[in-house]
């Protein structure tokens, strides 16, 4: 990993967390899970994001826990098999922490989750993103080391 990219990611700027409700659309059900277009854990862990990021709080957040395609929430994009490739969330007044389960996107290449309010620690499980090429997550409150994991994502560019 480049001094870069570590620096990108050891950025601690922002302003103080406040708390924030996550109450869930009344939409979001469990049919909202059996859809064609990606798989259940990719769906898993973007649900996963939201609760833990307060997406009731988010400024843009449309189709977010709907039955809608993966491809039609607000700041996912995803290949021709459903995928997750792209998470674009950055200014969108995240709230919260990151949960683990975003270590279960494998097809994840880019995660822009800069300037929010995100608090806590970069999950370890993050490692487990070998497609990663772009990591941002500047701007945020984030604190604690950069776990060691990290060292392996050896495509990330910035």
């Amino acid at each position: 990993m480049s001094r870069p990219t570590i620096l990108a990611l050891a950025t601690l700027a922002g302003l103080a967390c406040d708390q924030a409700t996550t109450t869930e659309p009344a939409s979001y059900t469990a049919e909202a899970h059996a859809t064609a277009d990606s798989s259940q854990s990719d769906r898993d862990a973007l649900v996963a994001l939201y609760r833990a990021a307060g997406g009731a709080g988010w400024r843009r957040s449309a189709n977010w826990l709907s039955a809608a395609p993966l491809a039609d929430w607000h700041g996912v994009i995803v290949d021709t098999t459903g995928a997750v490739t792209s998470i674009d969330l950055g200014r969108n007044h995240l709230v919260g922490y990151l949960p683990s389960e975003l270590g279960t996107l494998k097809s994840l290449d880019t995660l822009d989750l800069s300037y929010n309010r995100i608090t806590g620690e970069i999950p370890s499980e993050l490692g487990a993103l070998t497609s990663l090429d772009k990591l941002d997550l500047s701007y945020n409150r984030i604190t604690g080391e950069i776990p060691s994991e990290l060292g392996a994502l050896t495509s990330l560019d910035e």
